[in-house]
């Protein structure tokens, strides 16, 4: 195909430590080449008033570390974060922006065409905040990010050549381990879709960890040796993170490396002497694989697929490549790991098919996706059928219920109802609190945005509060009192603050129009999963399986308890017979 600027949409992989672009040529996805690498340091700098980004931005870091960036990725969630760097004072999203502004340019001279729209890839375990911040340092750079995918399953899409039997339905897992982030997903591939049933990861463990494990070693051995702390001063101890960078990555193909090196400390410079075994390298980093291990054992379990059933296990992510990775997997899955593509690459090129599949030039298999964080809001009394939940005017001295209403794992897009109560029934407004994580309490999840409604009905006490979230980042929450036909919506941009998903003095809500219910006995919860079997039951008719209604039936009356385990092997129930013959 012709890379002309009507068709051309790139992938990127905006990494911890590395990104790269690819892009489709002639029908297949290639990474472009930057100052002769295939990954650029995720690394700007300013020298002299002058902005330098990638490789000669990380040969800066190395003399001068206050004047560089690196690793602004795991920064992504603090909106308050600032870096002062050339008389400005920049967030991670004006790093990030630089970045990828960057990736863009060079693609841009070499393509020889626009390059504006752009697949930017993002960790699973990544939360909405950190995703639309991510969004937002695109559009910053004047991309059109097309959209946001999960790194694990756009390694998944980069493997579409691997060889493969007419009929396809098999079991991956995607062992994700990058320069900063860690990602593990259970997908079920077929010969129509890349499904994900699962993912977990930690946002803070990567190849940078092993790096400053490395590196204290190193420090230690100047303190007992010559009595001098290296890390009082901040260039000799960034000097020595990418010295056991350097280090871990010979590691990679050496059963040793003999380190001697010299580090200046304050107004002396003494010899870093030493030698690092690949067993030393190993004993150090042990306990973090073993975590990784942990977390892809988890994921599995919360998928439903055991072990032994897994078809492939595929290796992503730079930090891969040391070889205790490879060895451990082998011997907890019974099964060989796989590198069918370079593990720095394949993020980035599952990007530029995932942007080809999006504008119709590939008509491979389609990718559903899931939310890997649970979305709800604050709520007093337990999560439990009997007491109901109740949404008080006045919050404060109440303890507060985290109540999901997306869970964790859900395919998207999803759209889920709950029934709440007011605290009396003269009660005026409610205050409506969404929050994101796992915990049922609200202090240790992420503050989101809260908003009021006025109430109208004085008399009756529930309400219904409905969330719709799909791939966009937007949640549009729907509050429907007892007796109205209308519900009110409101909507939270995930890219902004939660400050600004808060203006309460302009936050009064549009009436939505709909048709009148057809009948009484319409869904009180609806999602995606509901409407298809529906939709399918509908067109059966008579003949639709009377144990599938049923199934349906007591799925629905589920979704208001806390019945997750049993909610789990309903809806695989209900999917697996949507999906066959």
């Amino acid at each position: 195909m012709s890379t002309s600027s009507q068709e051309l949409i790139c992938g990127i992989d905006l990494g911890t430590t590395n990104s790269c672009i690819a892009v489709i040529k002639d029908g297949q996805p290639e990474v472009l080449t930057i100052a002769g690498r295939l990954t650029m340091p995720s690394v700007i700098a300013c020298r002299d008033g002058e902005w330098l980004v990638g490789e000669a931005a990380h040969n800066h870091l190395w003399v001068a570390p206050e004047e560089a960036v690196a690793s602004i990725k795991r920064k992504m969630d603090d909106q308050a974060y600032r870096v002062q760097l050339g008389g400005e004072s920049l967030s991670p999203i004006d790093i990030s922006a630089k970045i990828l502004c960057a990736l863009a340019q060079e693609a841009q001279q070499q393509l020889q065409c626009a390059v504006r729209k752009v697949v930017i890839t993002v960790p699973a375990w990544f939360q909405e905040i950190q995703r639309q911040a991510t969004l937002a340092a695109g559009r910053q750079a004047g991309l059109d990010v097309i959209q946001i995918i999960n790194e694990p399953t756009a390694a998944a899409i980069a493997h579409q050549n691997i060889p493969l039997p007419a009929v396809v339905d098999e079991k991956w897992l995607v062992y994700d381990l990058g320069g900063g982030t860690f990602d593990v997903s259970v997908l079920n591939v077929t010969s129509a879709s890349y499904e994900v049933l699962a993912s977990l990861g930690n946002t803070f463990l990567g190849g940078d960890d092993f790096d400053h494990l490395l590196a204290d070693k190193f420090a230690a051995h100047l303190r007992d040796q010559h009595n001098a702390d290296p890390y009082t001063d901040k260039v000799t101890k960034t000097r020595l993170q990418l010295l056991a960078e350097q280090t871990k990555v010979r590691l990679s193909t050496a059963t040793h490396v003999d380190v001697e090196e010299p580090i200046v400390i304050g107004e002396h410079t003494y010899l870093l002497d030493l030698t690092v075994t690949r067993e030393d390298f190993e004993q150090l980093i042990d306990d973090l694989v073993s975590s990784t291990e942990e977390k892809a054992v988890q994921a599995l379990s919360e998928a439903g697929v055991e072990a032994k059933t897994l078809t492939r296990l595929l290796l992503v992510g730079g930090s891969t490549r040391i070889p205790l990775i490879a060895d451990r997997l082998e011997k907890r899955f019974g099964m060989e790991p796989e590198s069918w593509l370079d593990p720095d690459l394949s993020v980035a090129l599952g990007a530029s098919v995932r942007g080809a599949i999006a504008c119709s030039q590939y008509f491979e298999r389609s990718v559903v996706d899931i939310c890997p964080h649970s979305l709800g809001i604050a709520a007093v009394g337990e999560e439990d059928c009997q007491s109901g939940l109740n949404v008080f005017d006045e919050i404060d001295g109440h303890p507060l219920t985290f109540v999901p209403l997306i869970r964790r794992n859900s395919r998207l897009p999803a759209s889920f109802v709950r029934t709440f109560y007011k605290a009396d029934d003269y009660q005026q407004y409610v205050l409506i609190a969404v929050y994101q994580g796992e915990s049922s309490n609200t202090l240790q999840n992420t503050f989101i945005g809260e908003f009021s409604v006025e109430l109208e009905n004085q008399h009756d006490r529930k309400i219904d509060i409905q969330f719709a979230y799909d791939l966009s980042g937007t949640i549009n929450i729907s509050v429907t009192e007892a007796g109205s036909k209308h519900p009110r919506v409101y909507s939270m941009d995930l890219s902004r603050s939660a400050d600004e998903n808060s203006d309460l003095g302009d936050f009064s809500g549009q009436l939505l129009e709909q048709d009148e219910p057809s009948s009484d006995n319409d869904l009180q919860v609806t999602n995606y999963l509901i409407e298809i079997v529906s939709k399918r039951l509908q067109q059966e008719g008579e003949a639709a399986p009377e144990a599938m209604c049923k199934l349906l039936e007591k799925y629905q009356l589920l979704l208001g308890q806390n019945a997750e385990d049993e909610l789990d092997e309903i809806e695989d129930e209900l999917y697996d017979w949507i999906e066959s013959d």
